[in-house]
């Protein structure tokens, strides 16, 4: 799983994983940054209101049973 991780940062001085020209080369970190901003506002949110993760999940689970529901027919 660390193959496409790998591909698109790059290695240094590596001819397999080249680094990626400017300004390519800044967008898997801004990714990960964008990804652990969000991340981290949605453990900050769970720690001050628990009941949040569980309606997220409630919903999620009714719209895969609808989903489920409305492709049974």
């Amino acid at each position: 799983m660390m193959i496409p991780v790998v591909g698109s940062v790059g290695i240094p001085g590596s001819s397999l994983f080249p680094m990626p020209e400017a300004p390519y080369n800044t967008f898997p970190y801004l990714f990960l940054l964008y990804l652990s901003v969000t991340c981290g506002w949605f453990f900050i949110k769970k720690q001050r209101s628990p009941h949040l993760a569980a309606g997220i999940i409630q919903r999620v689970d009714d719209i895969h049973a609808r989903f489920v529901e409305r492709n049974n027919y």
